[in-house]
Order: structure tokens, then sequence, then C-alpha cells
């Protein structure tokens, strides 16, 4: 029969109060990192242990979540990348002198359709990296 202490009833108390806290639609880093900080205290009984507790949570969470960061901040660069302008028009400027007019081609219309409409763009597909 498994025994259920205090550091279990605390736990589930933590997790029904950050529940409560996303319900509300509450920040809840401040009240997580504080739980972990009891947490750690109730376990080890010492202060020390709580700051090592939240020590050892943030680095593990770090080391799970870097990968998912670098493909967020790369798919990012590549998309902004994509759609800048720059490079196409520092090209265009050397073809046409001053006194030519410039004809409007069916891309930039288009290209001006889509900045006219309000709907943002689709967000990019992020495929699961292991």
């Amino acid at each position: 029969m498994v025994t259920l202490t205090y550091v279990h009833i605390l736990f589930v108390a933590l997790i029904l109060a950050m529940l409560a806290l996303m319900a509300f639609r509450k920040s809840i880093v401040l009240p997580c990192v504080a739980g972990i900080l009891v947490m750690g205290w109730a376990v080890t009984k010492s202060a020390v242990g709580g700051v090592q507790a939240l020590f050892n949570a943030l680095i593990w969470s770090g080391s799970e979540f870097w990968g998912i960061i670098v493909v967020i901040s790369l798919v990012t660069a590549m998309s902004k990348a994509a759609s800048s302008p720059a490079s196409t028009s520092s090209n265009s400027s050397s073809r046409h002198s001053a006194d030519t007019p410039r004809r409007s081609s069916p891309l930039s219309a288009v290209a001006r359709r889509r900045s006219a409409k309000a709907d943002p763009p689709p967000t990019p597909y992020v495929p699961f990296v292991p």
C-alpha cells in the first residue's frame, strides 16, 4: 500500500493552485518558482535544498527546450529573410534610368493586395525534432 505524505498533498495543492491561476488567466511564473522552492524545502527540510531544487529544475527545463527554441528561432529568421524586399530592390534600381518610368508588375500588385488585407500571414509549420 502506498503511503501519501504531506509532500504529496503539497504537490497536489500546488498543481490545483496553478490550474486555478490559469483558469483566471493570471501569470503562473512566480507561483511556479515559489512552488518549486517550497517543494524543495519540504523534501530536503532546508532552505538550501529548496534553492538547489529550483536550480536543478531550471537546468533540466533549459536542456529540454533548447532544441525547440533553436528550431523556432531558425524558422523565424528564414521567414523574415524570405519576405525581405531588400534583395530585389537594389537590383531593380540599376536596370532603370531616372528618365524611364517604371511599370508595375503583376507581382507587385499581388503584394500590395496582400499587405492591404487585415489577415495575418499563416504560421509556419514547425516539425517535431526529438
